[in-house]
């Protein structure tokens, strides 16, 4: 995936989306698409980003510069996630794109939902509104 202004803003409004809300911060990376210039105190966030975090009604404080115990949860999340799909995958052969990622989509569902179920340590229902419900308990 490509890391232009255009992709950090997108995949950005595709995860509010998915998750039909968003947290009140967000805590990126300091990826030139979204921080121009880091700074511990006063970052200058990019204009079209800056305009997309009020579009949405949020704040964003980037991680610190050369301070990995900010970004070592996301990270080790992203691990997981990446090595748990790959597990469920991995015999498996993919002729198309579309289909490559209709299997990853699948798999990102089973694994969000069992890591809420865990979380929330509730019986599993069948309501696909109570995944929302559920995330938005977290982030309250």
């Amino acid at each position: 995936m490509s890391q232009d202004i255009a992709s950090w803003l997108l995949s950005h409004a595709r995860m509010f989306e998915y998750f039909e809300g968003v947290s009140e911060i967000i805590t990126p990376d300091n990826l030139k698409s979204g921080v121009r210039k880091p700074d511990r105190y006063e970052p200058e966030i990019n204009p079209s980003y800056q305009d997309l975090i009020n579009h949405y009604g949020t704040c964003v404080i980037p991680a610190h510069v050369r301070k990995p115990k900010h970004k070592a949860k996301v990270e080790a999340a992203v691990l997981v996630c990446q090595r748990w799909i790959l597990m469920r995958l991995r015999r498996r052969v993919f002729y198309t794109l579309a289909k490559m990622n209709a299997a990853i989509w699948e798999c990102l569902e089973l694994l969000n939902n069992y890591l809420k179920k865990i979380v929330l340590l509730e019986p599993p229902q069948s309501a696909p509104e109570l995944g929302v419900q559920r995330f938005l308990i977290l982030d309250a």
